[in-house]
Formats: structure tokens, C-alpha cells, sequence
């Protein structure tokens, strides 16, 4: 079947530009050069004609910009059949290191990082480059203004739920009983071994992976979900300790199976944030800022309302 190039429209993606390959089947397949990654949140369209061939090709390229579907449609089956198959290994590996992690008589402080950047190592094997994961340094200044814009406002909610005695108990947690501790866990415990390893695991390998095979709505719901699922072994140490959710929920069995629902739909809502702010800065340092701040300044306030200063 032959094919109509259409140099009238095109397809930028920062610096790179693609060509729109109109075949009159009406589909699209793009081409860029350096093997630029194309997806549905990176494209936009420049019509530079009237031509009504070229109004057809841009209102396909905005498709393609906005559902993802020919972007998809134009995978060869191996491709397809690669994608899915890389996505599966990444569930299997992420569950296998979250059961290693927390099952076993093993420090998950240690195994969770070492997971974590042996995961990114098999991903970027697999093909996985820089700029699906996240992590390409066009992106990381933005992703790093975005990251503090992200810290400030989470310790501005912080500190109007620290005055507000209703919301304030629920920061009242015996584990941040002394500052060394805090400040240990805020700086060094919190971002290395629970901050950057998740991102780098979830935003960056999975999202990655889910992406190609599924395209950025798929990424959303199955990237969210598993990120929420990744929490159920840890929801009795997250909530333990914690006085305003003991009187709040309870003790017994129902109370931890609700604690631990309420946890994974909290997770889950926090991953959408997190893949959100991923999509619109195309790095990981956002949603780690973000991650930090919801963690690390969180246990700055659980410090401040168990043993206020003044």
C-alpha cells in the first residue's frame, strides 16, 4: 500500500523534530532522528500548510498527541509482544523485592536501594533509555524547580495542620521521639532508602515500561495501583505507634484491615500525583521532591506535635 509524505505538518518533541507519515489507510507512524522517545504527552503539532492534506495529517497527529492510539496501532506485533512482556517482568520483580524486602530476615534499608538500581540496570538493558526513565539531564533543572515548589507548599499545609488541634493529632507518633532520630530519618534514611529507590523503581522503570506497552492512561491506573499494592506489607509499620489513629480506628482486626485499605487508596492517590508531575516535568527529581516532602518533612512534623518546642 503506498504512502503520502506530507512535509506541510510536523511533530516537535523539544528539540527533536518528526515528520508526520500519513499512509491513507488513516493511520500514522512517526520518525525522529537520534531515536528520540515519542509520547502522547510530549507532542505537539505545527501545521505550516492549508493544504487539506495537511489539515488531515495535523488532526492525526493531534490524536496521536492526545490518545496515544497510533502511536500504539504502528508497533510491529514483536514490539508489542516485547513491551508486554518487559511490563510483566517489572510487576513480577518489584513484588519479589517488596516480599524479599519485608518478609525475610533481611534489612529492607539495604535491599530495597540495591533492588531498586539493579532493576534501573536490567531496564536500560532492555532498551529503556534515558528519557523514559526520567532521568535525562534536559529535564533536570525543571524537574528541580518543580521539586522545591513541591517541598515548599507541602511544609506550608504541614504547618496549618500542626495548628489545627483536630488534624494535629493525627501527627502524635512515639517512633520520632528524639531530633537525632528525626533528622536522621528526614536526611539521610528517608531519601536514600525509601525516596529515590521507590521513584527510580515506579516513575522510572515501571512508568517507563507501562508506557510503551500500554501508553500513558494505562500508565496512570496500573502505575498507581501497583504503587499503592507496594504499601500492604508496610501499613503496620507506617500506622504502629501512631496515638491518633489508634483512637481514631482501633486496635483490632477490622481496624488494620481498614488502616491497611486506607493506606493503599492513599498510596494510590499519591502515585497519580507522582506520575502527574513526572509527565509534566519529563524527570523524576518532581515527584521526588514531592515524595520528600510527604515523608521526610511529615517526620519533621510527627517531631513537632509529639514533643512541641514551645
Amino acid at each position: 500500500m503506498s504512502r503520502a509524505i506530507l512535509p506541510m505538518s510536523e511533530v516537535r518533541y523539544g528539540p527533536h523534530t518528526a515528520r508526520i507519515t500519513v499512509p491513507f489507510s488513516r493511520s500514522c507512524c512517526l520518525s525522529t532522528p537520534a531515536g528520540a522517545l515519542l509520547t502522547e504527552s510530549s507532542l505537539t503539532t505545527t501545521p505550516t500548510d492549508t493544504h487539506p492534506l495537511s489539515r488531515r495529517a495535523s488532526r492525526l497527529a493531534h490524536r496521536v498527541a492526545t490518545g496515544g492510539w497510533a502511536l500504539k496501532q504502528r508497533l510491529p506485533k514483536w514490539a508489542r509482544s516485547r513491551a508486554a512482556a518487559r511490563t510483566g517482568m517489572v510487576l513480577v520483580a518489584l513484588a519479589a523485592l517488596n516480599i524479599t524486602a519485608h518478609l525475610f530476615d533481611l534489612d529492607a534499608k539495604i535491599v530495597i536501594p540495591l533492588g531498586a538500581a539493579l532493576l534501573a540496570a536490567a531496564a536500560w538493558a532492555s532498551g529503556l533509555r534515558s528519557r523514559a526513565l526520567g532521568v535525562h539531564r534536559d529535564h533536570a533543572r525543571h524537574g528541580l524547580r518543580v521539586a522545591l515548589w513541591c517541598a515548599g507548599i507541602t511544609a506550608a499545609v504541614l504547618a496549618i495542620a500542626l495548628l489545627i488541634p483536630q488534624t494535629a493529632q493525627f501527627f502524635h507518633d512515639n517512633r520520632y521521639a528524639d531530633a537525632s532520630d528525626v533528622a536522621m530519618a528526614a536526611l539521610i534514611l528517608i531519601p536514600l532508602t525509601t525516596v529515590i529507590p521507590e521513584e527510580l523503581a515506579f516513575r522510572g522503570v515501571l512508568d517507563g515500561a507501562l508506557t510503551e506497552h500500554l501508553g500513558e492512561r494505562g500508565a496512570y491506573i496500573v502505575g498507581a495501583l501497583a504503587f499503592g499494592a507496594w504499601h500492604v506489607l508496610t501499613t503496620g509499620a507506617m500506622t504502629s505507634g501512631n496515638t491518633g489513629l489508634a483512637t481514631l480506628l482501633g486496635t483490632g482486626p477490622l481496624a488494620q484491615v481498614v488502616s491497611i485499605l486506607g493506606v493503599v487508596a492513599a498510596t494510590s492517590v499519591a502515585g497519580l500525583g507522582f506520575i502527574w508531575l513526572r509527565r509534566r516535568t519529563g524527570s523524576l527529581l518532581a515527584p521526588m521532591g514531592m515524595h520528600w516532602a510527604l515523608n521526610g518533612l511529615a517526620a519533621i512534623a510527627t517531631r513537632i506535635a509529639t514533643h512541641p518546642p514551645f
